[in-house]
């Protein structure tokens, strides 16, 4: 009899230690699941951070600035005449410079883009929405997306600002120093 009890105290052990392993298993899942969750929104805030401090501010001129930046517009390859000067607190004086000096709140920040520039100059990009597909200076026809240059092959639209491809267009907002290109043509 006594080797059955033993072996039953044995068996009891064994389960109660089993559960005791299962339960140790299950603390410790339940610990590294939620290191690991905060360890994560650590991560996020840490990134989150750095990307608020390490991107381009793109707030735009305030009232009292007074910014330039140079631009050109080429057209399947030739680069056109300056446009006219024009008014407004994003303007140019015909010299292929746009001046951005705010007056009003009206002008300033986000307001002060490259869209309201062409505006002023009586040049739009269509559509007004989104990512433009063509663009038309005063007294010249609308160059779209897949319109052929003379060279046959079709042109796109585009903006390049400090040499980079800038996909915002006509929502740009104007930076004290830029150099941009629009143009339009084969790649």
């Amino acid at each position: 009899m006594s080797s059955r009890r033993a072996e039953r105290e044995v068996r009891r052990q064994a389960r109660e230690q089993e559960v005791r392993r299962q339960r140790q298993r299950a603390r410790i899942r339940w610990w590294a699941w939620r290191a690991a969750v905060g360890v994560g929104i650590l991560a996020g805030l840490v990134a989150a951070g750095y990307w608020a401090v390490a991107r381009p501010q793109r707030s735009g001129a305030r009232v009292g600035d007074h910014w330039h930046a140079r631009y050109e517009v080429v057209i399947c390859g030739t680069r056109r005449p300056h446009l006219p000067t024009t008014p407004g607190g994003v303007h140019t004086h015909g010299d292929g410079v746009i001046h951005v000096h705010p007056e009003t709140a009206g002008q300033a920040g986000t307001n002060a883009n490259l869209g309201e520039f062409f505006r002023t100059a009586g040049s739009r990009f269509f559509p007004s929405s989104f990512t433009p597909t063509s663009i038309q200076l005063p007294g010249d026809r609308p160059y779209k997306n897949g319109d052929p240059c003379p060279d046959g092959r079709p042109g796109t639209l585009r903006l390049l600002v400090n040499g980079r491809s800038e996909p915002t267009m006509d929502r740009y907002v104007i930076q004290d120093g830029d150099v941009i290109r629009v143009e339009f043509g084969s790649e």
